[in-house]
């Protein structure tokens, strides 16, 4: 028996990039909403921090979940794309606590340079030093 979202994506084509592209960035985007709300002290920057990290965690334990199935994958640009705009933390987590894309030396390969990449542009811009300022 297929889910609802499973079914709409079977019956109307659905492109897999645009979904899980569309649930990336509206998950984020409803925990920056969220946390400044409910906590104005901290700055949207933090809320973005959380919300790439656990949406991208999200996509890995759904990713891992249906692997071998017929279900519809999370696209490796996907996981590259939310582990460069700040989901890294979460997805080096999902590969180590589910075993996901451990055997894929090429994706281990890209992440690492994601990453280095990463940290250079977020060293170099003011997010980090307002990160810094919340302590």
């Amino acid at each position: 028996m297929h889910s609802p979202l499973e079914l709409f994506i079977y019956k109307n084509g659905v492109n897999p990039y645009k979904l899980f592209s569309a649930l990336l960035m509206g998950f984020t985007a409803l925990t920056v909403a969220l946390v400044t709300a409910f906590s104005p002290e901290l700055s949207a920057a933090l809320g973005y921090v959380l919300g790439i990290n656990l949406a991208t965690f999200l996509l890995c334990v759904y990713d891992k979940a249906v692997a071998g199935s017929k279900f519809v994958r999370v696209p490796e640009a996907i996981l590259y794309f939310a582990a460069f705009v700040g989901g890294s933390p979460a997805l080096l987590f999902g590969m180590k606590i589910l075993r996901h894309k451990t055997q894929k030396v090429s994706f281990q390969f890209v992440l690492v340079i994601l990453i280095v990449a990463q940290f250079y542009l977020f060293s170099s811009t003011d997010i980090w030093k307002e990160l810094q300022s919340l302590n």
